[in-house]
């Protein structure tokens, strides 16, 4: 679900898949690390340069804007899958028979 880096889009347009891998495990390990970071600094108490920090201290107003609008991005994505879903569920049998035929 992650929009891919300007160097993963330039290795694909040049048909160099090995480096569109590479770019985006780049950038899914930055993300992993930035969304865990801010998590672990949303929940826990830390100890910095000597002090306790509480989460207060450490998230900032634009570190939640980031939060919230990734979580309504992908909780859009499952939305969307959600809707598509139900709709097969209800509509199985003429699925069903698609699918044989």
């Amino acid at each position: 679900m992650l929009e891919g880096s300007q160097a993963e889009k330039d290795a694909k347009a040049r048909g160099d898949w090995e480096a569109a891998r590479e770019e985006f495990k780049k950038l899914q390990m930055e993300f992993d690390k930035a969304s865990n970071d801010a998590k672990n600094a949303s929940l826990y108490v830390d100890w910095q340069n000597g002090e306790f920090v509480s989460p207060s201290e450490q998230i900032t107003p634009e570190m939640l804007t980031q939060v919230i609008e990734r979580n309504q991005t992908f909780l859009g994505y499952a939305h969307n899958s959600l809707k598509m879903l139900k709709r097969l569920d209800k509509s199985s049998e003429v699925l069903q028979d698609l699918l044989v035929s």
